[in-house]
């Protein structure tokens, strides 16, 4: 278990008269020191989301720090490519 909590809520909640069923879309949210945790272990593939994670990693230092501090006493090795690329 990687250890971050989200919290999910409907992004668009659709009723399909034809079929009667619901379609529902989610999203996931991060804050705080769990999204430096996300950014870190599971960076978007996408050029601009992952261009912003990495602005995020680089502008909260102190933070990163101490979740590669925790990651590493959870026996998690952690590439850092923010720094990399």
């Amino acid at each position: 278990m990687l250890g971050i909590k989200t919290r999910p809520r409907p992004n668009s909640i659709f009723y399909l008269k034809k079929s009667k069923r619901v379609s529902v879309s989610w999203i996931w949210a991060v804050h705080g020191p769990r999204a430096v945790r996300l950014g870190i272990i599971a960076p978007p593939n996408d050029v601009r989301k992952r261009a912003i994670i990495k602005e995020l990693l680089l502008s909260r230092s102190d933070d990163v720090s101490h979740e590669l501090d925790r990651l590493s006493e959870e026996g998690f090795y952690v590439e850092q490519w923010w720094i990399e690329e």
